[in-house]
């Protein structure tokens, strides 16, 4: 948003959500036989995907006036490989559950105010969570190993930016992230 006058204000806010569901199982009622190795692997942007990124713009310029960017960028992906109850896999080497998630929240803000009497803030918002789990709920016969693992990487970045060039003028810049992703491996 731009605000230009004699009294000006403005608020820019913006809002992205990533929210993928990622499943790979062997399902209830079903029996995998091999004489090989089984993989059940769940992956989200392991090769480097995006996330979710929220930017906001917030310029004034006025004899007085106020103005505020506030970005909020929320990843938080749904990741399971499971062996279901009721499912069986039969390998004559090995049985592998991994369940795996690189999800980026980034937000970034810029507030700017030229005038006479004013003020501009900057409050990005970023939050990376989300649940990736992997578990064995069903029969396993293995000649081999069992691996059931998770990995997360899902880091959460605000970045706030405010100036101001006037008479009176003040910004600040409150700038926020969680990180609370929940990995379980069963």
């Amino acid at each position: 948003s731009l605000s230009v006058g004699g009294l000006a204000g403005g608020q820019s806010t913006t809002n992205a959500t990533e929210n993928p569901t990622v499943e790979a199982s062997v399902g209830s009622g079903a029996v995998v036989e091999a004489g090989v190795d089984v993989v059940a692997g769940a992956r989200h942007n392991v090769a480097g995907g995006s996330g979710a990124r929220a930017e906001a713009d917030a310029p004034v310029s006025a004899v007085a006036g106020l103005g505020g960017a506030r970005p909020g960028a929320v990843a938080s992906p749904m990741i399971d490989a499971f062996v279901a109850p009721n499912g069986s896999v039969r390998a004559a080497r090995n049985l592998s559950v991994s369940a795996v998630s690189t999800s980026a929240a980034v937000a970034d803000a810029r507030a700017v105010f030229g005038g006479g009497l004013g003020k501009g803030s900057s409050m990005p918002e970023a939050t990376a969570s989300g649940t990736i789990r992997a578990r064995v709920d069903g029969t396993a016969f293995v000649d081999g190993n069992v691996a059931v693992t998770t990995s997360a990487t899902n880091p959460a970045s605000p970045t706030g930016n405010a100036t101001a060039v006037g008479l009176l003028a003040g910004v600040g810049v409150a700038a926020a992230s969680t990180v609370s992703p929940t990995l379980l491996a069963t």
